[in-house]
C-alpha cells in the first residue's frame, strides 16, 4: 500500500484524473458495443474507441498506472499469459493470422485491465465505474429489444441480436448479460437508494432474466444456475430462504412465458431428446469440437496450434484425413486457450480468474467482519455483485469462444480496485 503522501499525490494527478475520464467513456461504449451497432446498423465508423481509447492509455501511462497495475498478483498472471500469446505465434499454423489477434488482444482488450486497475483509485471512483457498468446493462438490455430478431423466422424462436460483432450471436449476448446484470442487482442491495430506483433495478433484472432464456441458450442458463447457487452460499440464512422461495416463483414463471421451442432447447441440459434434431446436432457439434480441443491440447502442450488458429487446424486436419471438417471455434474459453496457446497459458489463464475470485471473496468477507456501517455496507454490496459476475460469465464461458475478449480482464482490473480502493479506506478510518 503506498505512504500517503504517494497516495494523495496519486489522487490529485490531473493527468490521471483526466484520463480516468476518457477511460471511462471507452469502457461505457466496450461494454455496450454501442460504437458497433452505429457501424453495423447504420454503416458510420465513429472511432470513438480511438477518440477516447487513446487519452485514456496516455493518462493511465503518463500518471504510474502500469506500475499501480502490476503490484497485484492476479495482474502478474494476465502479464504472463500475455507472454506466452507472444511466444505462441512464430510456432503458429498460420503465423500472420495469429500477429494480428496478438497485437488486437494487446491494443484492445487486455489494456482494459490497465485503463482500469491503473487509473481507478478511490473508493468515490469505484462506485463510479460500478455505476457505469450499471447504466451499461439498462443500455443492453433496450438495445436487445430495439435490435432483436429472430434466428428461425418465426416470433416463437431463438433470440438474437443484431447489434455487431461483439453480440451478434445469441450466445454472446446471453454471455454478456450474465456479466452486467449482477451490477445492476447493485441498486437493489445498496443501502439508501430510492425506491424508485429499487423498482426499476428489479423490473430490469427481471427482463434481463427474460432475455438471457429467450435466446435459448444453454451456457446462458447454466450461468444463471451458478449465480443462483453462489449468492445462497454468500447470503445469510434468512436471505437464503427467500432467494430461494423467489428463485422457484421466478423459475417456474419463465419456464411457462417462454416459447416451447426455448424449453426444448433449454430442457436438453438433461435430456437429449427434448429439443429436437437442431438442439441435438448443435450437441454433438460441441461434443465433438471440445474433444478435439483437448487432442489439440496434448499434442501441442506448450505453445498450441497458434493463437486463433483451432478452426484452420481442425477444418485442414479433417480434410487431409478425406472428412468433413467442423471448420469452428472450440465452444469453450478455456479448451480455446489450451489448445491455440498451450497449458502453461490457461492455467496462467484461470490463475488470473481464480486470483480474482479470491480478491473479491476477500473484501467481502472483511466488509462483512468489520463494524457495521453504510460505508462497509456499500463495499460489500460491491464486492458481492462483482463476485457473482465473475461467477456467471465464467460459468457461460465454458460453452463459448470468448478466451481472447476484454471481458475477463476486465473482470480482473474491477476486483483490483475495489480491494485497493476497500483496503484503504479502512486504513484511513483506522487511524
Amino acid at each position: 500500500m503506498p505512504s500517503t503522501d504517494t497516495y494523495a499525490a496519486e489522487v490529485n494527478d490531473p493527468i490521471r484524473r483526466l484520463g480516468l475520464n476518457f477511460a471511462m467513456g471507452f469502457l461505457f461504449f466496450r461494454f455496450t458495443g454501442l460504437h458497433e451497432i452505429a457501424t453495423a446498423k447504420f454503416g458510420v465508423n465513429t472511432y470513438i474507441l480511438y477518440v477516447l481509447g487513446l487519452p485514456a492509455i496516455l493518462g493511465m501511462l503518463l500518471s504510474g498506472g502500469l506500475a499501480r497495475t502490476i503490484r497485484s498478483r492476479a495482474a502478474k498472471y494476465w502479464a504472463g499469459f500475455a507472454f506466452f500469446l507472444i511466444l505462441s505465434v512464430p510456432l503458429s499454423d498460420w503465423v500472420s493470422g495469429s500477429l494480428t489477434l496478438v497485437l488486437g488482444y494487446l491494443r484492445n482488450e487486455i489494456s482494459v485491465l490497465f485503463l482500469i486497475a491503473g487509473l481507478v483509485i478511490t473508493w468515490r471512483e469505484c462506485w463510479r465505474l460500478l455505476g457505469m457498468i450499471s447504466i451499461s446493462s439498462i443500455v443492453v438490455l433496450l438495445l436487445g429489444q430495439f435490435f432483436r430478431e429472430e434466428t428461425m423466422g418465426g416470433p416463437a424462436e431463438r433470440l438474437t441480436v443484431a447489434t455487431g460483432l461483439t453480440m451478434g450471436n445469441a450466445n454472446d449476448y446471453a454471455a454478456v448479460l450474465t456479466l452486467l446484470l449482477p451490477f445492476l442487482g447493485l441498486v437493489l442491495i445498496t443501502p439508501g437508494r430510492a425506491f424508485v430506483l429499487r423498482c426499476v433495478a428489479l423490473c430490469g433484472l427481471l427482463f434481463g432474466l427474460y432475455m438471457i432464456l429467450s435466446t435459448g441458450s444453454r451456457g446462458g442458463l447454466i450461468a444463471c444456475l451458478a449465480a443462483l447457487i453462489m449468492m445462497l452460499l454468500r447470503l445469510p440464512p434468512l436471505k437464503k430462504m427467500g432467494l430461494a422461495v423467489a428463485a422457484v416463483v421466478i423459475g417456474v414463471t419463465m419456464w411457462r412465458i417462454l416459447p416451447d421451442t426455448i424449453t426444448n432447447r433449454l430442457a436438453t441440459l438433461v435430456s437429449d431428446d427434448a429439443g429436437g434434431t437442431d438442439a441435438i446436432a448443435s450437441g454433438e457439434s460441441r461434443q465433438y469440437l471440445l474433444q478435439k480441443s483437448l487432442l489439440f491440447t496434448v499434442q501441442h502442450p506448450l505453445l498450441g496450434v497458434g493463437p486463433g488458429q483451432f478452426i484452420n487446424h481442425e477444418g485442414l486436419g479433417a480434410k487431409a484425413q478425406g472428412y468433413k471438417g467442423a471448420w469452428h471455434e472450440t465452444h469453450n474459453a478455456y479448451t480455446q486457450i489450451s489448445s491455440e496457446v498451450g497449458i502453461p497459458a490457461v492455467l496462467l489463464f484461470i490463475g488470473a480468474l481464480l486470483s480474482t475470485f479470491h480478491l473479491l471473496s476477500g473484501t467481502l468477507k472483511q466488509a462483512r467482519a468489520r463494524p457495521p456501517s453504510r460505508q462497509n455496507a456499500m463495499i460489500a454490496a460491491g464486492a458481492f455483485c462483482a463476485l457473482i459476475a465473475v461467477v456467471a460469465f465464467c460459468s457461460s464461458s465454458f460453452f463459448l469462444s470468448l478466451g481472447y475478449r476484454f471481458y475477463f480482464p476486465a473482470l480482473t482490473g474491477i476486483a483490483i480496485v475495489l480491494n485497493r480502493a476497500a483496503q484503504r479506506e479502512w486504513d484511513l478510518a483506522q487511524s
